[in-house]
Order: C-alpha cells, then sequence, then structure tokens
C-alpha cells in the first residue's frame, strides 16, 4: 500500500507501528476500514493522529 511510510515490528501492547500519509481522514478511513481491516490476521487496528510536529528526521543517519 502506497500510504504506507514505514513499518516496524515492534514489541509492548502491539505488533508493528506503521507510519501511513493520506491526503485527509476521509482517506484514512478508506485505509483502515475497506483496505486493512480486510487483511487475514488483522485483529485490531489502534490509530493516533499527529496535530503538530516537532522535529522529524526520519531518514537520519546514526
Amino acid at each position: 500500500m502506497p500510504e504506507i511510510q514505514s513499518c516496524h515490528l515492534v514489541t509492548g501492547d502491539f505488533d508493528f507501528n506503521l507510519r501511513v500519509l493520506v491526503k485527509d481522514l476521509e482517506e484514512y478511513k478508506k485505509l483502515v476500514w475497506e483496505r486493512m481491516h480486510t487483511i487475514k490476521g488483522i485483529k485490531t487496528i489502534r490509530s493516533t493522529v499527529i496535530l503538530h510536529t516537532h522535529k522529524d528526521t526520519l531518514n537520519a543517519k546514526l
């Protein structure tokens, strides 16, 4: 899915952390309810919406 910018296997309360980029909340709703919830094996999706970004170094190298 081209909207998925990154996907990380994580520890804790959930298994994967996905960073998605969509035009608006309507597109997000379509992505989650019409496409992701139909994938076999996905039981729960928990979302957060970024309100403001103070720093983003997604492509930074260590």
